[in-house]
């Protein structure tokens, strides 16, 4: 995959746009015997597994107080860290991180790489070697500064894995296509939506400014996906690095206050055309992804990003108590936080993945493809209380997030 063929990127004209993007997410009680009362009333269901007196499982109310002392119980604080400061509505600073990751080097011998990498990354990555920390081995190098990603200078990083041996190049350099490649399958990618792992991806490092350099490392991203999801939408990894671009200039053109004409919907589904090996990708997937850039911004740094841990974020129809809602999901950090629009800053429901089990189910309340997320231990014909049901688009759909949410789930 690292013989990489040269391709022609669609030019998207981002100065053209004529509408704007209507609000996405409806808010709307599709149950069909739901109470509107009920509905439309003040208060907010704060629900996660709990324990009952008689020893079973059930889901309760709980206030957010009380949702984050058992985070912090099941996860530990420096785990919690991250939900709890999403819920506080303070997230972790960039000092904050690079606290944590200094700790670690603080009285080791690697503790003066971060200032030497700041200056010249080749050589502390000399250094490193040289002392013994680590191995003169690519693979080695690049778990390391994956590791201490948070400390090492963003720009340096991305200058760094995005240089190229050229014809000149003493035999001794390095290959830096092999560091990089290395680098990047640390980062996971399974589970995650497609611009979940995009956004992931340029956390790690500030994108370089010369385009050959961007492009080699949009390719990298490229073949990781690709070689992540054998069973993708796309054909191609090319045609993934195609969607990827295309999804940075539509944040640019939707999130840059000097473009005063926006993209529509229409727009980026006609640049989009041919994409996928010369076939459109599912019109469904592009109306999603476009509502997911124009409603979410793609920050380039990990501080400015919104739940940048979340595995899984999508519209699904939440099923309970006999009522159905169709809420944004978003699987974060061993939780399930449920809002009732993609903008909204607070979850309206808190759902704790402890000592649950997921199961594919069919037919509730007329829709087809459903997850029943349960309380193992509790007897749902008896408890109906004890059960969740999300209801997704498609058996793709249903199959990827019972993978995802099996991951999160905390088992004592």
């Amino acid at each position: 995959m690292d013989q990489l063929m040269e391709m022609h990127v669609p030019d998207l004209d981002v100065s053209a746009a004529v509408e704007a993007m209507e609000a996405a997410g409806s808010d709307a009680d599709v149950s069909a015997d739901a109470d509107p009362k009920s509905v439309s009333g003040s208060k907010r269901l704060r629900t996660r597994w709990a324990k009952k007196a008689q020893g079973r499982t059930s889901f309760v109310h709980l206030s957010e107080d009380e949702f984050r002392a058992h985070v912090t119980t099941a996860l530990g604080e420096e785990r919690a860290r991250p939900v709890l400061a999403f819920v506080d509505g303070d997230p972790l600073t960039a000092a904050e991180r690079m606290e944590l990751d200094l700790k670690k080097l603080a009285g080791t011998p690697a503790e003066p790489v971060v200032e030497i990498f700041r200056k010249k990354p080749a050589r502390a990555i000399d250094f490193l070697v040289n002392e013994g920390i680590v191995e003169d081995d690519l693979e080695a190098i690049a778990n390391w500064l994956f590791e201490y990603r948070y400390v090492l200078d963003p720009v340096q990083m991305g200058e760094y894995l995005s240089s190229k041996l050229d014809e000149d190049s003493p035999p001794e350099e390095r290959d830096m296509s092999e560091i990089l490649s290395a680098y990047v399958r640390n980062i996971p990618f399974e589970h995650l939506n497609f611009d979940l792992a995009l956004r992931r991806y340029l956390y790690c490092f500030k994108l370089p400014g010369e385009a050959q350099r961007i492009d080699r490392m949009m390719r990298k991203f490229a073949a990781h996906y690709y070689e992540t999801f054998p069973d993708t939408l796309y054909n191609s990894y090319i045609a993934v690095y195609r969607m990827a671009f295309s999804i940075i200039m539509l944040n640019t053109d939707a999130h840059n206050d000097n473009v005063f004409e926006k993209m529509n919907l229409k727009q980026f589904i006609r640049n989009c055309e041919g994409i996928n090996d010369d076939e459109d990708l599912p019109l469904e997937y592009l109306e999603d992804m476009y509502q997911r850039i124009y409603m979410e911004e793609i920050s380039f740094t990990r501080e400015d990003a919104r739940m940048p841990d979340a595995v899984r974020k999508d519209w699904l129809h939440v099923i309970y108590n006999n009522k159905m809602r169709r809420r944004w999901l978003v699987l974060t950090n061993n939780c399930l936080l449920v809002f009732r629009k993609i903008e909204d800053v607070k979850p309206c429901q808190y759902i704790l993945l402890q000592n649950v089990r997921v199961n594919p189910v069919c037919n509730q309340k007329g829709r087809r493809y459903c997850i029943r997320l349960q309380d193992s231990t509790a007897d749902v014909e008896q408890d109906k209380g004890s059960y969740l049901i999300l209801s997704a688009a498609s058996e793709r759909d249903v199959t990827r997030w019972t993978a995802a949410l099996e991951s999160q789930i905390i088992r004592d």
